[in-house]
């Protein structure tokens, strides 16, 4: 679609191509389809095509199969909103076909399902973009199908707000003036809509112009993306909707300082997003004022989060992550310092979860001069992990040899990366 999109947008006749992009996207977001979403199962066992066909019988999903990763790129090209997908086949993996996918750019989700779990192939599935990571069986039912019908409904909106962000790009937005669709209030721009709408759609960071009593007059599509929300549906929500709890609060006075005519940066929010999730942001804002009336704000939002936003990433290795019993489990940042480690690792080291996440991965390793992070950190700067042999020490002093390996995940989000740490005792002696 996309594809079709970018060839019509190069066409001679702009305005009947203008015209058949603004008809297909108002068809896509206005009409409703006779199925709420189509999704494509990869697996070379049919078992699990019968299972997983036998879990949506009662959705208005339109299920397809494919059984080898080639058959499912071929197929792919018919638009699917989800695939879901075993890791290991024969030819090309479910990996495989994800990282075709994404070279792509489609906006096909992608679940993988896999029945030997590993630490290689959870953050694997991770970097190269998967939205969910399930262990067959299945034991989570309804999790399992509300994580299917959250990836259909990314889909959707991916594939809604791409048509309007080609719309924008066209120079043809008065055609969609009178459709209610775009949550723009062109009066906010002026003589110079023309030119700052498009600038400001090609941003990164989220752009918001609030009216006086905090109401949206404008939102780029960089905002609606990073809060899964359909781009049409923004406009004269109020800000502070988004936000709850000490968030709210914050919101609250961030806002108050603006209409006091401060200039306000770096304010650190966590925002609400789709499905009882959040986002963590760092925004700034600047008061409309005119003839001395306070009129409005206009916000600049990045997406931060650091470890803070992984916590999502890492519900795709919950399972594999938290309940291992046989590897002790480790979230580090850059700096070796600890955000999350599992319970074996507690238990291992003698350390409460609150002991644990205030300390450095050296305190544990009591290494001379931090020289094994030193190099395990030079080696994750050329190649993507690291293995060696190594040792701890508990809380009580007691003396851990381990085997360690240290893997990088790229948190796509906010461009950080975090590192996955896995350790085995090899022995234990005092």
């Amino acid at each position: 679609m996309d594809n079709m999109i970018k060839q019509s947008i190069n066409c001679s006749s702009k305005f009947r191509v203008v015209g058949d992009i603004t008809n297909l996207m108002l068809a896509t977001i206005n009409n409703k389809e006779e199925t709420k979403g189509k999704i494509l199962i990869l697996d070379d066992e049919e078992i699990i095509h019968l299972s997983l066909k036998r879990l949506f019988e009662d959705s208005d999903y339109l299920i397809d199969s494919a059984y080898t990763g080639q058959e499912a790129l071929v197929k792919a090209k018919n638009n699917y909103d989800l695939i879901i997908s075993d890791i290991r086949m024969q030819g090309l993996s479910g990996i495989d076909v994800l990282h075709e996918l994404k070279k792509r750019q489609t906006n096909t989700e992608v679940i993988m399902l896999t029945g030997y779990a590993s630490l290689d192939t959870a953050t694997d599935a991770i970097n190269s973009g998967a939205f969910g990571y399930f262990m067959k069986p299945i034991d989570d039912i309804v999790g399992f199908k509300a994580k299917v019908d959250e990836a259909i409904n990314k889909s959707h909106i991916k594939q809604e707000n791409d048509l309007i962000f080609n719309i924008i790009k066209s120079g043809k937005i008065e055609i969609l003036n009178d459709s209610n669709i775009l949550p723009i209030n062109t009066s906010a721009f002026e003589e110079n809509s023309t030119i700052l709408n498009p600038f400001l759609q090609i941003l990164q960071e989220g752009v918001l112009i609030l009216n006086s009593n905090n109401n949206i007059i404008f939102s780029n599509i960089a905002f609606a993306e990073n809060i899964s929300i359909s781009y049409k549906s923004i406009l004269d929500k109020n800000i502070l909707d988004f936000f709850s709890g000490d968030s709210l609060l914050k919101a609250q006075e961030f806002l108050s300082h603006i209409k006091s005519n401060q200039i306000v940066s770096g304010c650190e929010l966590e925002i609400n997003t789709n499905y009882n999730n959040s986002n963590f942001i760092s925004v700034s804002g600047i008061p409309i004022i005119k003839s001395n009336t306070y009129e409005g704000a206009v916000l600049v939002i990045n997406y931060t989060g650091e470890m803070k936003t992984l916590k999502s990433k890492l519900g795709l290795l919950s399972k594999l992550f938290e309940e291992s019993i046989y590897d002790m489990m480790f979230v580090l940042n850059e700096n070796g310092d600890i955000s999350l480690c599992n319970t074996l690792a507690r238990s291992t080291f003698g350390y409460s979860f609150i002991e644990m996440t205030r300390m450095n991965i050296n305190h544990l390793l009591r290494a001379p001069h931090n020289e094994v992070w030193s190099n395990i950190i030079e080696t994750l700067k050329k190649e993507s992990s690291w293995r060696g042999e190594c040792r701890a020490f508990s809380k009580q002093g007691v003396i851990l040899p381990l085997d360690l390996t240290a893997q990088v995940v790229h948190n796509e989000a906010n461009n950080h990366k975090f590192i996955l740490c896995h350790m085995k005792i090899l022995s234990k002696t005092n």
